[in-house]
């Protein structure tokens, strides 16, 4: 994954593209951060995040797992996504340019933050890795 990561510049077009064999692909990304009140809490069952700023910063919160948190809403199996309720135990991971950071399925998170207080543009890859059960 990190020899991958290597060969990603500021100017790979956005968009999903396959790591080897093995079902890993990585997620090509530009956006502006938000305020973390217009985001949920995310959490995937099949797949571990690495996120890898490459450009500007932003701020992840990390729920405490998923027992602890309410589900809003059901499991999308074929996006592997469920959304979750914020908790008072939840805490936040800044990502500055250059920065990883991995996620595993027990990992809630809240990603494209504000990171300094106000909104910045954010170039990012997450490289989606299949967990063997």
């Amino acid at each position: 994954m990190v020899e991958y990561l290597k060969t990603i510049s500021p100017d790979t077009a956005l968009g999903r593209y396959e790591i080897g064999n093995r079902g890993s692909y990585a997620l090509v990304q530009r956006y502006e951060t938000v305020d973390s009140s217009e985001r949920q809490l995310e959490g995937h069952r099949r797949y571990a995040d690495a996120h890898y700023i490459m450009a500007g910063s932003e701020r992840l919160v990390i729920g405490t797992g998923v027992p602890s948190h309410e589900p809003l809403g059901s499991y999308d199996e074929d996006k592997d996504i469920q959304f979750f309720a914020d908790s008072s135990r939840d805490w936040s991971c800044g990502l500055s340019a250059g920065e990883l950071l991995v996620l595993f399925p027990e990992d809630l998170h809240k990603p494209g933050c504000h990171h300094r207080g106000c909104g910045e543009g954010v170039m990012k890859i997450v490289v989606k890795i299949p967990m063997v059960i």
